[in-house]
């Protein structure tokens, strides 16, 4: 038996989570608006001369493409996996001594398939897991899925509910210290 597999006998099952990308949400935003804007000098300067009229249809479904291109040009999938001390995320280690607060929808309470963690540490920096689909779909085996790596976070991590926000849907997890430590 090697090293590597007599330390995972420790872990979680790997949770894998595809389509999403490590960057801040605002980048879906940025998206959003370069979509509109290519889509709107696109109309403005080729297809209103072309079609005169009905081209607004056009300019619309173009936007939507640009968005979904940009966005699935940063779409990979990314595995998770903890252990008692730590969260792994593609492989790279973070203790939980490392980890101050974990920001994500409650997927307990309400069935979710939209992937949302925001990871805060110690040092203010902050790792980002967002989900790359512009709209939600309904996938039971998503939300089975999300709702036990939440749960394997509580557990692992000693996450305790701080904040919720109605309106949003996220709720913040603070990460309390290990006693034993």
């Amino acid at each position: 038996m090697t090293a590597t597999s007599d330390h995972r006998k420790y872990c979680t099952e790997d949770f894998i989570l595809g389509k999403v990308m490590l960057l801040p949400p605002v980048v879906i935003y940025l998206a959003t608006l370069s979509g509109f804007i290519l889509a709107a000098l696109i109309y403005v300067f080729v297809i209103q001369h072309i079609f005169f009229h009905g081209g607004l249809a056009l300019a619309f479904g173009l936007m939507i493409l640009v968005m979904m291109l940009i966005l699935q040009v940063h779409a990979q999938t990314v595995i998770l996996y903890l252990d008692n001390k730590s969260l792994f995320i593609d492989g790279k280690r973070y203790l939980r001594q490392e980890i101050s607060a974990i920001e994500t929808y409650d997927y307990e309470a309400r069935e979710r398939t939209r992937i949302y963690f925001c990871i805060s540490l110690k040092n203010g920096s902050k790792i980002y897991i967002t989900d790359t689909r512009i709209f939600e779909r309904k996938d039971k085996e998503q939300a089975v899925k999300l709702r036990k790596l939440l749960r394997a976070m509580k557990k692992r991590l000693s996450m305790q509910r701080v904040k919720t926000n109605r309106w949003s849907g996220r709720v913040l997890y603070q990460i309390y210290p290990d006693p034993s430590i």
